[in-house]
């Protein structure tokens, strides 16, 4: 492995044969910078799921905490009693056309949202699982 110096004023290049240990803390930090890597491109892969809803209805519905928080609350406020069974609610999808539905609706829509969420994450922490385990190993 070879190291190029260049000299500002001339420049002029030479190449420089690196020791044993340049090659070898040059490789360490391959391999580091390698496995800083993978575990940034996962968790940006499941930002990007987050990012990209989840279909029902023939709708893109959000995944970020606060839909996922409204969802549920629905689903609470209904169960509770606060909602009244047959009294429907708007909410909004991704493409922000707002749509009434009812609690069957609702309760249909928080379960593939919660489905979906789950789904990310567990593929996310797989991922990172296989990465440190083949790093350990």
């Amino acid at each position: 492995m070879k190291r190029v110096e260049v000299n500002i004023s001339t420049g002029e290049r030479k190449e420089i044969d690196l020791s044993a240990s340049e090659v070898a803390a040059a490789k360490a930090i391959t391999e580091a910078e390698k496995r800083a890597y993978v575990p940034k491109k996962i968790e940006a892969d499941r930002d990007a799921a987050f990012l990209s809803g989840v279909e029902w209805n023939g709708r893109r519905w959000h995944l970020d905490a606060t839909f996922q928080y409204q969802i549920t609350g629905l689903v609470t406020a209904y169960e509770a009693g606060i909602l009244p069974a047959d009294e429907t609610v708007s909410i909004r999808a991704m493409d922000n056309t707002t749509h009434d539905l009812t609690q069957a609706q609702v309760k249909a829509l928080a379960g593939v949202v919660l489905s979906r969420v789950q789904t990310i994450w567990q593929e996310s922490w797989t991922a990172k699982d296989a990465v440190r385990n083949e790093n350990q190993g």
